[in-house]
């Protein structure tokens, strides 16, 4: 079994699915944070499972989870993509992580470092260019997973939120950007401190409207996004933001007022990137959907500033959450040994 990936698990069809499993299955075995679960679509979702070692585990893997009452409207949905913490040397991984949770939602699991591998290959880590970016590489990766896409780029307000809560009301997992608040963030009293066209990657993992969500785009409607522990006042992440996008539109220089947002959403005239993933690329419809969650929401050690080499590895458990009947699809399990 080939990939483009590095470090690919190598894997084995076994036994065909016994029932129908009703609880979250945790693998037993450890895997080393520096290895990818990306493979072709015929094994993809199916990979993460092993028909052997595979037992309800009555370990929490939901610390840090959307809750649906951050959004307070009457019409929400708040996909199932809990909080991860990014990298923030060599430019941060924001972008990374976001497509980190994106993968996770759809049975993949990948560590910021090779995230950042497999979007811009060739390119060392600490390269400001190597970051996976909105507009630039963002595809790039998404194809190199084997994932499903939609993109946007639009400078209409209207027109790029209205597609951001279509998307995330179908419940895809989208990816878009934000103007940081430099001066809460960093303490920045430049005026116009920070990129133009945004500064950070964030996961928008929920949206609410005060009518039905698939009506289309409202002046009142709310985004909930994951900033991926950018922001640590006190010295712990909060991670979930709501932002009602009218009020939270800004141009540069008021995204940087003492009292505004700590996010805000860029406005017209900006342009506005996103990425929605859609599923699994899936020729023949092989796969069956099942979602992974990891028992630690972090990476460490981290990276460190200006650094190329690769972070020591760490155990990391995966739970795997599917519910399927006895069909005749196969499982893989993993051989001994992983690279």
């Amino acid at each position: 079994m080939t990939s483009d990936c590095p470090r690919v698990i190598t894997l084995r069809p076994v036994t065909r699915f016994p029932a129908c499993l009703q609880t979250p299955m945790t693998q037993r075995m450890t895997i080393p944070r520096d290895s990818s679960l990306n493979l072709p679509a015929t094994a993809w979702i199916l990979a993460t499972l092993a028909s052997v070692s595979v037992y309800a585990d009555p370990l929490k893997f939901a610390a840090n989870t959307p809750d649906p009452a951050t959004i307070d409207t009457p019409y929400r949905r708040v996909n199932d993509m809990p909080a991860r913490y990014q990298w923030n040397a060599n430019y941060g991984y924001c972008g990374e992580v976001s497509m980190i949770s994106a993968g996770l939602y759809y049975g993949q699991y990948l560590s910021q470092y090779d995230m950042r591998a497999i979007a811009s290959p060739g390119k060392k880590q600490n390269r400001e260019d190597a970051q996976l970016l909105l507009g630039v590489n963002d595809a790039q990766a998404a194809k190199q997973l084997r994932l499903q896409y939609q993109r946007m780029a639009s400078a209409s307000d209207r027109n790029f939120y209205a597609w951001v809560k279509h998307e995330v009301a179908q419940g895809y997992p989208v990816i878009t950007a934000v103007f940081n608040n430099e001066y809460l963030l960093y303490n920045d009293t430049r005026p116009l401190s920070g990129n133009p066209e945004y500064d950070h990657i964030v996961s928008v993992t929920g949206v609410g409207s005060k009518n039905p969500l698939m009506a289309g785009y409202e002046p009142e409607d709310v985004l909930l996004i994951s900033d991926h522990g950018l922001y640590t006042p006190d010295g712990s992440a909060a991670y979930f933001y709501s932002l009602p996008i009218e009020q939270s539109l800004a141009d540069r220089k008021t995204a940087n007022m003492p009292d505004g947002f700590i996010y805000s959403l860029p406005a017209y005239p900006v342009v506005k990137y996103g990425i929605a993933i859609t599923g699994v690329v899936d020729k023949y419809a092989e796969t069956l959907p099942v979602r992974v969650s990891t028992s630690l929401n972090h990476e460490t050690p981290e990276i460190k500033e200006g650094s190329n080499k690769r972070p020591a590895p760490m155990p990391l458990t995966l739970a795997i959450l599917p519910c399927y009947s006895n069909n005749g699809h196969f499982l893989l399990d993993f051989l001994s040994g992983v690279p």
